[in-house]
């Protein structure tokens, strides 16, 4: 598992567009493999937090393709967000999660 990490994580990437949807965003989050914040970078032009822990805490059973998305998915929704479902992430493509307001 290792060894494919280090392989995907050294891979080149492919600059394209991503839509903010005309938001002014104040914070990024990403995952600490160097392909994710390179992304990240540029989609972003500000401080970008990496979350070593997706890598650390991923179980073993998931396929790799699924394990980061699922992860990043699993922490916001724990943490009190919400946003979209989805199985395999899109290269480059926004996933708007918010945080939900308590109840009065």
């Amino acid at each position: 598992m290792n060894a494919w990490f280090q392989t995907y994580d050294l891979a080149d990437i492919e600059a394209g567009r991503t839509d903010l949807k005309e938001i002014e965003w104040s914070r990024c989050y990403s995952s600490s493999l160097s392909r994710a914040v390179k992304t990240a970078e540029l989609i972003f032009q500000g401080p970008i937090t990496q979350m070593a822990e997706l890598k650390e805490i991923a179980p073993p059973a998931l396929p790799a393709r699924l394990r980061l998305p699922f992860l990043l998915w699993a922490i916001l929704i724990r943490r009190g967000f919400n946003g979209p479902k989805f199985k395999i992430a899109s290269n480059g493509e926004l996933y708007l999660f918010e945080r939900q307001q308590p109840e009065s």
